[in-house]
C-alpha cells in the first residue's frame, strides 16, 4: 500500500490535469489554442513523469482527446446551426 506522500503525488497530479482540462474545455480552432493546449499538456506530464510516467502519459492522452472531441462535436453544431439559420 503506498504511504500518504505518494499519494498525495498521485492526488496533485489529477488536480492539475483536471484543472487542466476546465481551462481548455471550451477548445477553439485555432492554431494558438492548440498549441498552448499541447504544451501545457506535455509540461504537466513532464512534471509528474516521476510520479507514475504511465499515468501521466495516459491523463494527457486522455484528456487531449476528450478536447479534441468537444471541438470537432462544437464544429458540427456550428454547421448544423449556420444550415439551419439559411
Amino acid at each position: 500500500m503506498m504511504n500518504i506522500e505518494e499519494l498525495k503525488k498521485y492526488h496533485a497530479m489529477i488536480v492539475e490535469f483536471w484543472d487542466y482540462f476546465r481551462r481548455y474545455s471550451d477548445p477553439e480552432s485555432a492554431d494558438k489554442f492548440w498549441r498552448s493546449c499541447t504544451g501545457e499538456a506535455s509540461k504537466i506530464r513532464q512534471k509528474y513523469s516521476e510520479v507514475d510516467d504511465e499515468l501521466a502519459r495516459m491523463l494527457a492522452v486522455a484528456f487531449l482527446s476528450a478536447i479534441q472531441r468537444i471541438c470537432r462535436k462544437k464544429q458540427k453544431e456550428a454547421i448544423i446551426d449556420s444550415k439551419r439559420a439559411d
